[in-house]
């Protein structure tokens, strides 16, 4: 199942050189508001709900569903977007995640693999928070950095370690792939 997850995650034979122009402002985001959605189910192994908040504290929201996976992702646009050595991602279910407070804005193009990309962050402070893949709208990623109590979790795996600086440190005790992992 993990590779079945990871291969939606990112896809192989990119090339940063791709055309990398916004999507289309036809696509709708699914991250949907608390009013939309009835109450939130409790998650994770805590029992409890996951939430989460930007760094200014305009956006809280909360997730109700259990991840599918951990991912440590070291594609360059992960780089890029984080300005780190790589982007720890959430999997969950599209549509999982209900906003309770605030707005975010989003930014779209062509992620590392070609494929549309929509990054969700904070208007006033630019916090990271969300990524969708419009085209693959079955998940969408929750950056770990935003949520509030991250004990109960653990990465499941490490993607495109081939785009790793040299002083990453790639876990040995979970599944690392040089981009993504086989079909």
């Amino acid at each position: 199942m993990l590779k079945r997850i990871a291969r939606l995650f990112m896809k192989e034979g990119s090339d940063l050189s791709d055309d990398r122009s916004p999507l289309p402002s036809d696509t709708a985001p699914t991250i949907r508001s608390t009013s939309e959605n009835a109450a939130p189910k409790k998650t994770g192994k805590s029992g409890r709900a996951l939430t989460g908040a930007c760094l200014c504290g305009t956006i809280r929201y909360r997730c109700r569903a259990e991840p599918a996976a951990f991912i440590n992702c070291h594609c360059k646009d992960c780089q890029r977007c984080t300005g780190s050595t790589h982007a720890p991602v959430l999997m969950v279910p599209s549509g999982s995640v209900e906003i309770e407070q605030g707005e975010t804005h989003y930014f779209e193009n062509y992620g590392t693999d070609g494929t549309f990309v929509r990054r969700h962050f904070c208007p006033g402070c630019g916090s990271q928070m969300f990524t969708e893949l419009p085209d693959q709208d079955e998940w969408m990623f929750i950056k770990v950095g935003s949520i509030d109590d991250v004990s109960s979790l653990s990465p499941t795996m490490t993607a495109w370690t081939d785009s790793a600086p040299h002083f990453s440190h790639i876990p040995d005790h979970i599944p690392a792939f040089p981009k993504n992992p086989p079909a």
